[in-house]
C-alpha cells in the first residue's frame, strides 16, 4: 500500500487538476497554461527530478551489477524532454540559434517545434479525408511522443506477459514491468484528459494539452522512482 501511495496521489491530482481546468476561471487557466507558465515549468521540474533519479539509479545499479540499458534510456530521455520543454533554456540564458529558429513553428531552439513535425492542414478537405494531412499529423512530434509513451506503458507490458523471449531480453536490459494498478490508473487519468479535450470548448483545449504534458512527466517520474530506482528485491529477481 505504501508503495502505491504515489500512484494514488497521481490519480487524485490528475483528475482534480483536469476538472479544475474545466470548472476554473478561464482567464486564470489560460494564464498558468501559457508559454513559460506554471504548468510548463512544473513539467520541466518533473523531468529534472526524473533525470536526477536516473543518475542515482545508474550509480547504484552499477555498484550492484544490475542491468542498466533501460535506466540509461530513461535518464537520457528525461534530459532530452527537459531540454525540449525549456527550449534548452533559451529564454533563461537569452541566446539564439537562427539556423534552427528559422525552421521552427515557434521560432525557438528545439526539435519538437520544427516545421517537419508540425506541417499538415486539416484532416478533412471538402468533406473527404486528406491522406497526406492524416499521415503528417500521425508523425507530428506530439503523436510520436504518444506512440512511444503508450507503446512502452501498454504494449511492452503485454508482450512481457505473453512472450518469454521478449521477457528475457527486457530483463537483461534492466526493464521492470509496472504494476497492473499503475497501468489502470494511467489509463483512467489519460482517458479522462482525452475525453475532456474532445468535449471542451476550443479555449480550453490548449490548457488541457499542456496539462497532459505535465501529467506525462509526472507519470514518468513516478515510474522511475518506483521501478527504475533499484531495490534489493529487483536486484534479487
Amino acid at each position: 500500500m505504501r508503495r502505491n501511495l504515489l500512484l494514488w496521489v497521481f490519480l487524485i491530482f490528475g483528475l482534480a487538476w483536469l476538472s479544475f481546468l474545466i470548472l476554473g476561471d478561464i482567464a486564470y487557466v489560460l494564464k498558468i497554461s501559457k508559454e513559460d507558465g506554471i504548468v510548463e515549468y512544473t513539467t520541466a521540474l518533473f523531468y529534472l527530478i526524473g533525470f536526477a533519479v536516473g543518475i542515482y539509479s545508474l550509480y547504484h545499479r552499477k555498484k550492484m551489477s544490475s542491468p542498466i540499458v533501460i535506466p540509461v534510456i530513461w535518464t537520457i530521455l528525461c534530459f532530452l524532454f527537459l531540454g525540449e520543454e525549456t527550449s534548452w533554456f533559451q529564454r533563461i540564458f537569452n541566446y539564439s540559434v537562427s539556423s534552427v529558429e528559422s525552421i521552427s513553428k515557434q521560432s525557438e531552439f528545439n526539435l519538437h517545434n520544427l516545421n517537419i513535425f508540425n506541417e499538415g492542414g486539416f484532416i478533412t478537405d471538402d468533406g473527404k479525408i486528406n491522406k497526406m494531412s492524416l499521415t503528417e499529423r500521425l508523425f507530428s512530434s506530439q503523436n510520436i511522443f504518444r506512440m512511444g509513451f503508450f507503446g512502452y506503458f501498454l504494449i511492452i507490458p503485454i508482450l512481457w506477459g505473453i512472450n518469454g523471449k521478449i521477457k528475457v531480453i527486457l530483463t537483461r536490459m534492466g526493464y521492470v514491468k509496472p504494476s497492473n494498478i499503475m497501468l489502470i490508473i494511467m489509463l483512467i487519468v489519460f482517458a479522462f484528459s482525452f475525453a475532456l479535450a474532445v468535449i471542451s470548448p476550443i479555449d480550453f483545449k490548449p490548457p488541457i494539452a499542456e496539462s497532459r504534458e505535465m501529467l506525462y512527466a509526472l507519470f514518468i517520474l513516478i515510474y522511475m522512482i518506483l521501478y527504475i530506482k533499484p531495490s534489493k528485491k529487483q536486484v534479487a529477481s
